[in-house]
């Protein structure tokens, strides 16, 4: 199974931060050209805030699946490895939104379980391992998710 997005930022957050951050970019670049500021530092500068941009573009929750192994991801803050044999079963659920644009809720090493998302979901990928903890994935949508179920139901064999 190649990579797949369960959710994404929101485009318009996405184009929102991209302008916020790009704009001020470009007036240190003007800045530079004209000798108010080093080149070299506003170089430095200018390849910081382009790779968070690019970063942010590219946040999101993934899946896959690779040598038995499914690797659930909210890049680039969060992510784990969960091997076949301690899942339990896996499913799709209702969920609260954060309430935020991204981030998590809950914590698999104090709570037994964690929801992580970027955008809005209401829907979640839940994997329920052997231990008794829970990993939810915010999803796109109820048929995404489903459809992740349904190959990943193939692989894991409770």
């Amino acid at each position: 199974m190649d990579t797949t997005y369960g959710n994404r930022i929101p485009p318009s957050y996405r184009w929102a931060v991209t302008m916020l951050v790009l704009v001020p970019l470009a007036f240190l670049g003007w800045a530079a050209a004209a000798g108010l500021v080093s080149p070299t530092s506003a170089f430095l500068v200018m390849l910081l805030g382009v790779g968070f941009v690019a970063a942010y573009w590219k946040a999101g929750t993934t899946v896959s699946i690779r040598g038995g192994v499914i690797h659930l991801r909210l890049f680039p803050l969060w992510g784990t490895r969960v091997r076949f044999e301690q899942i339990q079963t896996v499913a799709v659920e209702p969920i609260a939104p954060l309430g935020r644009e991204w981030g998590n809720r809950g914590s698999l090493r104090r709570d037994g379980e964690i929801f992580v998302d970027a955008g809005h979901s209401t829907t979640c990928l839940a994997v329920y391992l052997l231990d008794g903890s829970v990993i939810r994935l915010g999803m796109s949508s109820p048929e995404h998710a489903h459809a992740l179920v349904a190959t990943l139901s193939t692989k894991v064999q409770p």
